[in-house]
């Protein structure tokens, strides 16, 4: 039973314990989820749609109230839905967890950041469990404080929920960029 946050770290700057890191874009090897407190949840992730790339201009000094660390902040993993990016064109991106516990809930908190951009990068997250999806958007464009999050979602009776990261409806960057910077998993209701 998961009783206490798990902490994820999208990008290729690692951070320290409590969280967990997911480094690669396109790996669909699974990765083992510890809470805040350092214990072993049994719960996996991995990148089910591959993201572009990673990004290392997100904002630092955040004032959300996870208390993050610049080295969850200031990287992400990109996608882009406008014109194509390094020869790239990523409409949708995700992850997947797995291992959740079918007869419990779970809530997810997103975190998107991209500093030094005026335009609208709005990132739009889906949530999907064993009832319909959820969808919540944040901008990213210079985001030091906010967060979005799905709360109570049960998971398919194979023990999953599936993520799916896009452009939200707002965005008006040439490349339709997208983020995810870091994401927190805890106990629902």
């Amino acid at each position: 039973l998961l009783e206490n946050p798990i902490l994820i770290d999208f990008g290729t700057t690692t951070s320290a314990s409590p969280w967990n890191n997911v480094t690669s874009v396109s790996s669909t090897s699974r990765i083992r989820l510890y809470d805040n407190q350092g214990s072993d949840t049994g719960i996996n992730i991995r990148i089910s749609d591959p993201f572009g790339g990673g990004n290392a201009n997100g904002e630092t000094s955040t004032t959300t109230s996870w208390d993050m660390p610049d080295s969850a902040t200031r990287d992400s993993f990109w996608g882009n839905t406008g014109a194509t990016f390094e020869g790239k064109n990523i409409k949708t991106a995700g992850f997947l967890v797995s291992s959740l516990n079918k007869n419990k809930k779970y809530s997810f908190t997103f975190y998107s950041s991209r500093s030094g951009v005026k335009d609208n990068r709005e990132t739009q997250f889906t949530v999907t469990g064993k009832t319909a999806s959820e969808t919540v958007c944040l901008n990213s464009t210079t985001n030091k404080s906010n967060t979005v999050n799905v709360e109570n979602v049960a998971p398919t009776e194979e023990g999953t929920v599936s993520i799916s990261v896009t452009s939200g409806p707002n965005n008006n960057n040439g490349n339709g960029f997208f983020y995810v910077n870091a994401m927190i998993i805890t106990p629902g209701q």
